[in-house]
């Protein structure tokens, strides 16, 4: 499933959790990302050796759209800790 963010626009591809949760993940593949996404669409969190071992496999990864957009802290769930800047 595609859609647009309501905050800044940008092109969205919808997918489903391990747990059915709806992740927004940024349309077009990612090298940088952490999501894969397996034979049946469902959105795979990675780790940092996870990553590179399925980027040595050939396998498309994705960001997922709260860490590039710009607009993400008005769409965060109530309750849910700020994570801490890095820079």
């Amino acid at each position: 499933m595609t859609a647009r963010c309501q905050a800044c626009d940008e092109p969205l591809r919808w997918a489903k959790t391990e747990k059915g949760r709806r992740m927004p993940l940024n349309r077009e593949p990612d090298p940088n990302g952490n999501v894969v996404l397996d034979g049946n669409g469902i959105a795979h969190v990675l780790n940092r050796e996870s990553v590179a071992s399925y980027k040595e496999r050939g396998w498309l990864l994705y960001m997922p759209h709260h860490a590039t957009c710009q607009h993400a802290k008005e769409f965060k769930r109530a309750g849910q800790p700020e994570r801490p800047e890095t820079g």
